[in-house]
């Protein structure tokens, strides 16, 4: 099944997906509040389930799960059917291995990586990941360019550009330029079965395009990088400072934040504070920066990625029709 996606980076019949984490998160889809528990996260409050319409318990169309996000290496993990994607492998293959194991998941299932950009903390496990798995890697062609030298040689490769989608099995991937200083960077959404999921690391600016894209999520990992104050008054040198806070740089907290509030998020059920600094952040900072903006929205569930833990298996639902 996997060698058609691999071979051809296409599409493949669908199954169900094995699900027991998303069956449990539906199952406690009765508890309300903000921010998720988890093993690996550091809020408190219930965990997000949901009952599509039509009221039966089923399998979300996504589920997207971190391996880790931060300076110092992210991943993520996106399932769907059959297929399983990773998107960024900014670890070593062997931590990799690792990481996903703690998710249930083997190398050998991985059936394609994604890479946003070219930077080590996005990229440095790509090129011997799919040469041990032999499965495609799909980026722009300035992140090729710019990567070359630590993706080394890769038997199967397909260029994104930016404003066109492709589509792996029924998930179709939508990558769209942002402002990061990288050789062509870009954030991705990903659809399936009526379900968005939206993964925006390394974004520099918030931007029109952006913020469109985020509008129509259901679920979405956004980029907190920073707090302005923190930054300010830390450890860095002025220059690597000015570089994080600049237009091609990281989103501070509070401009995450107003990206959400600016979308409405009226489609979102859940986000995800990823690519959180450990020196010019804390989890609280991240916390106030979204309760300050998105106070109205109570039925939005909120959780924080870890560096070294990630994120566990989270769902992704399609927005039931409009009555």
């Amino acid at each position: 099944m996997k060698s058609s996606v691999r071979n051809t980076a296409c599409t493949k019949p669908v199954g169900a997906i094995s699900s027991p984490s998303a069956d449990r998160f539906a199952q406690q889809s009765q508890k309300r509040g903000r921010w998720l528990p988890s093993p690996f996260s550091f809020g408190a409050g219930r965990l997000f389930g949901s009952v599509p319409h039509g009221g039966a318990l089923s399998h979300p169309p996504l589920q997207v799960a971190s391996l880790g996000s931060g300076s110092r290496g992210n991943a993520t993990v996106v399932r769907a059917d059959q297929i399983t994607l990773l998107v960024d492998a900014g670890f070593s293959t062997r931590e990799i291995v690792a990481r996903l194991a703690r998710l249930g998941v083997t190398l050998d299932e991985i059936d394609a990586v994604v890479l946003t950009h070219e930077h080590g903390d996005h990229l440095v496990g790509a090129g011997t990941l799919a040469r041990r798995v032999g499965c495609p890697v799909l980026a722009t062609q300035g992140t090729f360019k710019g990567g070359a030298k630590r993706l080394g040689r890769l038997d199967n490769t397909q260029v994104l550009r930016p404003g066109q989608s492709v589509r792996l099995s029924h998930v179709e991937i939508h990558p769209f330029t942002v402002p990061h200083d990288a050789e062509d960077p870009i954030a991705l959404t990903l659809y399936c079965d009526g379900a968005h999921l939206g993964i925006f690391t390394d974004i520099g600016t918030p931007t029109d395009l952006t913020a469109y894209h985020l509008s129509r999520c259901n679920a979405a990992l956004v980029e907190f990088n920073f707090d302005p104050q923190m930054l300010r008054d830390g450890p860095y040198p002025w220059p690597l400072k000015e570089r994080i806070a600049g237009r091609h740089g990281h989103l501070a907290n509070d401009e995450a934040a107003r990206l959400l509030n600016q979308c409405g998020a009226q489609q979102l059920q859940w986000v995800a504070a990823a690519h959180c600094s450990q020196t010019n952040n804390t989890p609280q900072r991240v916390r106030d920066a979204l309760d300050r903006c998105l106070p109205e929205q109570e039925a939005l569930s909120r959780l924080l990625t870890d560096q070294d833990h990630g994120m566990p298996w989270m769902p992704v639902w399609a927005t039931p029709p409009v009555p």
